[in-house]
């Protein structure tokens, strides 16, 4: 027999050690993606990169999503009201849409709690990815000097329409002058404004969620990647195979099959009243209620442009905003 003693102690902790690394490990984190959280600040340059299948117009994915399950089992349409593919003239291809809108009057109307949450579950999700140029990341600064993929909130995404495209949000909305967009200095990788990004936490009573402020820097200025780089480092990060989703029709008719119509059955046994009828796609469509980032956004008046990165203002110039 062995003379050594078995130190339960320190076998306890080896276990504890090999779960810890295990349940960091099952942690999915896409190391794609800049890491954003409440206390920090980001400093990004916008970045434009050729598609090689030329069908991507913006440089930035708006895109619109209905998602429904958890898990494996979660599925995800792309909503043809995303701005690359119809914009606001999207509802009237979109069959979840126009029961989600059906569900937000009805429980208008009737403040009937089971038509909320069935809204909520199939109302549009935003879907918003930037390619950047990373300048500044407090909570990674190894990340800096990288070219990373940004989640990006819909105020700062409406912030950018709005100064960068020339487009109005709301309907009253009121454009910027010629002369006050910040057009292609966005994108520039040799004189351009940076986008400068802070997060702090906002406590609701839906719960506690970060408040994005965002601003472009007064000053332009240099980064060191060239565009062949950003080109390359849009195909590694899959950019385009993975975030610019077309629409397709089947799909969403299959969803509004699997998970709409069965919402429907199971409500209608449980006694539950619900707005849901057959599609009607003439309808006003109501997007209340899907902002749920609407962060203060504090614009900057920029200098006025220069002839520099004419490209791509030409660019920019052929983008049209998506209307009804």
């Amino acid at each position: 027999m062995s003379n050594q003693t078995f130190d339960i102690n320190a076998a306890m902790a080896q276990i504890n050690q090999v779960h810890a690394q295990q349940e960091e490990q099952a942690k999915f984190v896409d190391e794609r993606f800049v890491y954003s959280k409440a206390g920090h600040n980001y400093s990004f340059r916008l970045l434009w990169s050729a598609d090689a299948a030329g069908q991507r117009k913006l440089p930035i994915i708006f895109k619109l999503t209905h998602e429904c399950g958890v898990g494996s089992d979660r599925d995800i349409v792309t909503c043809p009201t995303s701005d690359y593919i119809s914009g606001n003239a999207g509802f009237r291809q979109c069959d979840i849409c126009t029961e989600a809108n059906r569900l937000y009057n009805d429980w208008k109307d009737t403040k009937n709690q089971t038509t909320r949450d069935l809204y909520t579950k199939f109302k549009r999700q935003y879907r918003y990815t930037a390619l950047v140029y990373v300048v500044k990341d407090d909570l990674k600064p190894e990340n800096v000097g990288k070219i990373m993929l940004f989640r990006m909130p819909k105020g700062i995404a409406d912030q950018i329409k709005k100064e960068v495209f020339g487009w109005t949000i709301k309907k009253d909305d009121i454009p910027l002058p010629q002369d006050q967009l910040i057009q292609g200095a966005a994108f520039s990788l040799t004189d351009g404004y940076n986008l400068n990004v802070s997060i702090t936490s906002k406590k609701t009573e839906e719960g506690t969620f970060n408040n994005y402020t965002a601003q472009f820097s007064r000053n332009k200025s240099a980064i060191q990647v060239t565009q062949e780089a950003v080109n390359q480092a849009s195909i590694d990060l899959k950019f385009d195979v993975d975030f610019y989703t077309p629409f397709i029709k089947e799909d969403t008719d299959a969803f509004v099959s699997k998970h709409i119509l069965q919402s429907k059955m199971d409500a209608e046994l449980s006694g539950a009243q619900t707005g849901f009828t057959n599609p009607n796609v003439t309808e006003a469509v109501s997007t209340l209620g899907e902002d749920n980032n609407n962060p203060e956004l504090d614009a900057v008046k920029v200098e006025p442009k220069n002839d520099t990165d004419k490209e791509i203002d030409d660019l920019l110039a052929g983008i049209q905003q998506p209307t009804v």
